[in-house]
């Protein structure tokens, strides 16, 4: 989706972002983490400038279908484990590296 400081970043995005889905257990082990590749293979649909606003969701064969699955989010009592917590879920950026 556009951004309001989409102006001041340059295109094609390039890099590795990290992300982390966030135990909300009491015990803060066991989260879910995905890196992102961004590369200029992967055509300027994904890695150009967004030019409107509107659903990010791509039709395009890139898109991240599954990050975590669905029966996963629930609490989970023998591995201490819960994603999802009052309707909510906590996503973290752990790092971003661009590459040139």
């Amino acid at each position: 989706m556009k951004g309001e400081y989409d102006d001041n970043l340059t295109f094609p995005f390039c890099g590795d972002i990290t992300i982390q889905l966030a135990n909300q257990s009491r015990e803060s082990a066991h989260h879910c983490t995905k890196t992102l590749n961004l590369t200029k293979a992967c055509g300027n649909k994904v890695v150009g400038r967004v030019t409107t606003k509107g659903d990010f969701a791509r039709n395009d064969g890139w898109t991240q279908t599954e990050f975590v699955l669905l029966e996963d989010l629930k609490l989970n009592k023998s591995l201490s484990r819960q994603y999802l917590k009052k309707d909510c879920l906590k996503f973290r950026v752990l790092s971003v590296v661009l590459y040139d």
